[in-house]
């Protein structure tokens, strides 16, 4: 007991000795979670002897799985604990009961790429326009009723109008089903679909579960709710952990509700709150505090600190996001140098966080032209990757032969002659007969229709399948190996003309790796328990520990990570909060989650905190035409006592400083930069004279001018021709060249001439 208890404080140690019923852990960012979930789980079983096997601790994601089962194993270390993710317990669970549901065992679990080929072919075979109907937007539609608990076809307010989308939905889920294929929100909703449908099933899981702890549960949807529930239904010793502040992903179906209400619904419950943090300064806290307090959908804490204040937060102004991206760059090597004669940060103590991840683009640039190596979490996973999906869909075909999107993708890689022609003649033949793609081609009479070379390329696929099916049910190592083997998919990644080659060995390397780490954890898993774990992991679970780079990533992408020193970019009205979100919830709730995103990528920070800004922002690649962000400093920042910032204003682009200073020695007068903060918008009325490029416009712009531009910079007017709305300008850019733009749309702003 003195193990468990010995570095808890009185709140934590209160929450690990909880006697049973209802419990909601209130715990503020950084307050020691994951320790008190371990320690109760723990404390269950060497105090109270509880069986391992009846305690199931859920989180949502798999890296967090791991460090909770770690952390409980290095004081109970029993192998059969059950601590996942929603979908991995789903997936187990459903692997077991199946056939309640009549679905086989074997179905695979389709990705987001999977779930998109899928579509594409339903609205093919639909004979719909592809370009009207695209997969990938429809998918997230069909994701998000999923995640409402709607099925197949049933209609609500939003599509009760949109007869062709619910057609192509029940068409994929009919595909799904012949496919023995599960996406990721089919595995909650067909377990719940056990739970309410098959009371037995429900009820054996509901009595061997005496202890349901479930982490993160602000970030609930309706059916994990609904799962939890029936989960803690006969013993009612249900633990949960959460924080209101933190619930940031109610665009994906999040319901905040589930934990504003758990009192109400889990009546009587006891709460908990864990206050005190142990990660961030009291600078850094007071700044998240003030933030969300200005949020009413919330339960009140308090976050305190025994640290010591620490460094203030620096506020930074750029003029661009050029400039901004030079500016945090120049602040990541003055903490490497140790700022203030302080510590100096290595790189991998370094994060930047940004609400859209076109920001990321200069911030690249940037880090690029400086040397300054980093990392991009959630940019393309390792599992989603070309070659490991190709040698991971030969095992996918293996385990379940129904599963026709791993079918199309492998049979003709490595090249064996199968063109499209023939897998399309295939597909028309599987849907003729009702029949998957492989067991098709099996059939000796279809394979009769086809040429002699697509025949022989047919059987010689054929029989590699057949050679591979004797692994399915070992080693997931050996298996792998095999397909290797048998393909020699390794000498095809040499044969390919991109250059990529050692990469993809190399990834096909690890990956054969990580199947032999599979194995040693799961001896029992193989193959196909396998599968199920790689076809869960999320954006940050291979994010790599102690590589010596700067990470960047999404606000969203950063919860649950800390960093010693943090900057966010783009806090600027449209982007923090971001526009559309404001927009499309109402009531203020729009307003009050991206509140708490900027709140959680405030807690993220242990030491350092930048927070950055920019007068002048473009969005999405094109300039010149009327796109450029003039949002200004986001309301956010407002809400920080100025206490708690030094702020840091700029007036020029040093990395622009000198091709300035060359102009104005070809200029005369001479020019200072004194930028003024624009107007919303640019509209010149008529020039002086529309024959010529001498005169100025309305605007006060002419030939010699020295304006700046949203994103090419700072130039100089070299002619002013057209009038009113057709009048342009045509400026020298320093590296961006000669651009010639309409002034009506370039939204130019002059910088001060003095004489």
């Amino acid at each position: 007991m003195s193990s468990i208890l010995h570095d808890l404080n009185a709140e934590q140690r209160a929450a690990v000795l909880h006697p049973g019923g209802p419990l909601l852990l209130l715990a503020g960012a950084g307050s020691g979670k994951t320790r008190v979930i371990t320690r109760r789980i723990a404390h269950l079983m060497l105090e109270r002897g509880v069986d391992p096997l009846h305690v199931i601790a859920i989180t949502f994601t798999n890296k967090a799985a791991r460090e909770m089962r770690d952390r409980v194993m290095q004081l109970v270390p029993r192998s059969d604990l059950w601590v996942s993710t929603f979908h991995s317990a789903a997936a187990r669970i459903l692997r077991r009961e199946a056939t309640a549901l009549g679905l086989s065992p074997d179905f695979t679990i389709y990705d987001t790429y999977d779930r998109g080929q899928c579509l594409k072919t339903v609205i093919r075979e639909l004979e719909l326009d592809e370009s009207k109907y695209k997969a990938g937007p429809i998918g997230h539609r069909i994701s998000s009723r999923k995640n409402r608990g709607l099925a197949p076809g049933e209609r609500d307010l939003e599509e009760i109008h949109d007869e062709t989308f619910l057609k192509i939905e029940r068409a994929y889920a009919e595909r799904m089903a012949k496919s023995a294929a599960l996406d990721f929100d089919d595995l909650l909703l067909k377990l719940l679909e056990i739970f309410e449908k098959h009371k037995d099933v429900g009820e054996k899981y509901a009595r061997r579960f005496e202890h349901v702890l479930v982490d993160e549960y602000q970030d609930t949807n309706a059916v994990q709710y609904r799962i939890t529930k029936h989960l803690a239904a006969v013993h009612r010793n249900l633990t949960v952990c959460g924080d209101p502040d933190q619930s940031i992903y109610g665009w994906r179906g999040a319901d905040l509700r589930n934990i504003l209400d758990f009192e109400r619904d889990f009546a009587p419950a006891t709460v908990l709150r864990l206050e005190q943090n142990y990660r961030s300064t009291k600078n850094i806290l007071d700044a998240a505090q003030a933030v969300i307090e200005h949020n009413t959908l919330r339960k009140q804490k308090n976050l305190k600190t025994e640290a010591a204040p620490g460094a203030k937060l620096i506020e930074m102004e750029s003029i661009d996001e050029l400039d901004e991206a030079h500016g945090i760059v120049r602040k990541i090597r003055e903490l490497g140098r140790g700022p203030g004669g302080g510590r100096a940060y290595r790189a991998n103590e370094i994060a930047i966080f940004y609400r859209a991840n076109f920001l990321q683009r200069a911030l690249e640039k940037a880090l690029r032209d400086a040397g300054v190596p980093y990392r991009i979490a959630a940019g393309l996973e390792f599992f989603e990757r070309r070659e490991i999906k190709d040698v991971l869909a030969y095992l996918r075909l293996l385990a379940n032969p129904r599963d026709d999107v791993s079918f199309e993708r492998i049979v003709n890689v490595p090249s064996r002659g199968i063109g499209d022609a023939t897998v399309y003649k295939l597909r028309e033949e599987a849907q003729r007969l009702g029949l998957p793609l492989l067991e098709t081609m099996s059939r000796s009479h279809v394979r009769a229709g086809f040429p002699a070379k697509a025949r022989s390329s047919m059987e010689q696929f054929l029989r590699i399948v057949d050679d591979l099916r004797q692994f399915v049910d070992g080693p997931a190592e050996l298996a792998l190996q095999a397909v290797l083997d048998a393909t020699k998919y390794v000498e095809y990644c040499g044969d390919l003309e991109d250059g990529g080659d050692e990469e993809r060995v190399s990834n096909v390397r690890e990956l054969v790796a990580s199947a032999a780490e599979y194995d040693a954890r799961e001896p029992q898993g193989f193959v196909r328990g396998y599968l199920s774990e790689v076809s869960l992991v999320s954006d940050t679970d291979r994010l790599e520990e102690g590589v010596e780079r700067v990470t960047l990533m999404t606000l969203h992408s950063a919860k649950g990570l800390e960093f010693p020193a943090v900057f966010i970019a783009g806090l600027e009205e449209g982007l923090m909060p971001h526009r559309r979100a404001v927009e499309e919830r109402a009531g203020g709730e729009g307003l009050e989650e991206e509140r708490r995103l900027l709140y959680v990528g405030i807690t993220r920070a242990r030491e350092r905190l930048f927070l950055s800004y920019a007068r002048y922002r473009s969005q999405f690649g094109i300039y010149g035409t009327g796109d450029s962000e003039r949002g200004g400093r986001s309301r956010f920042l407002d809400e920080i006592p100025p206490a708690l910032l030094l702020r840091e204003h700029r007036e020029r682009l040093p990395e622009r400083e000198a091709w300035e200073e060359s102009q104005e020695r070809e200029e005369a007068p001479s020019v200072s930069r004194s930028i003024s903060t624009p107007s919303a918008s640019y509209a010149p009325k008529a020039a002086s004279s529309s024959t010529g490029g001498s005169t100025k416009t309305a605007g006060g712009l002419g030939p010699g001018d020295v304006v700046v531009h949203a994103h090419f910079g700072v130039g100089k007017i070299v002619e002013i021709t057209g009038a009113g709305p057709n009048a342009k300008a045509v400026v020298q850019f320093r590296g961006a060249g000669t651009k010639q733009l309409l002034l009506q749309y370039a939204n130019l702003e002059k910088v001060s001439q003095t004489p």
